[in-house]
């Protein structure tokens, strides 16, 4: 079972928990009344060799929110970090997890 498998990916541990964000973040985000005009995540995932078996042992998830009112930066930061605790996939994996946010505000 330590054989990287042929056509493993070897994101998709990564993709695994960025679609957990993608789906826990809107629910977050109406649960707490927050408005926002769009939401994208993307991750990267480090295969490693560890102990003589393949692993994806870190992934890197590159969430962008865009809002609308720059006076709601805080409370976006915030929602993104409650998102971020409730994600049940990040808190599925054994990988070591990086959150790297980005919050834009939309030029009207």
């Amino acid at each position: 079972m330590g054989n990287r498998p042929e056509g493993t990916d070897e994101f998709a541990g990564a993709s695994f928990d960025d679609g957990g964000l993608m789906t826990t973040f809107p629910s977050v985000a109406e649960n707490s009344g927050f408005s926002f005009t769009a939401f994208e995540s993307k991750a990267s995932g480090k295969l490693e060799k560890v102990d003589g078996e393949y692993m994806i042992s870190e992934i890197v998830v590159f969430p962008v929110l865009t809002i609308i009112d720059p006076d709601d930066l805080h409370r976006a930061r915030r929602i993104l970090e409650k998102a971020e605790g409730a994600c049940l996939i990040s808190h599925s994996v054994h990988s070591r997890i990086l959150f790297r946010p980005e919050i834009l505000v939309a030029e009207l």
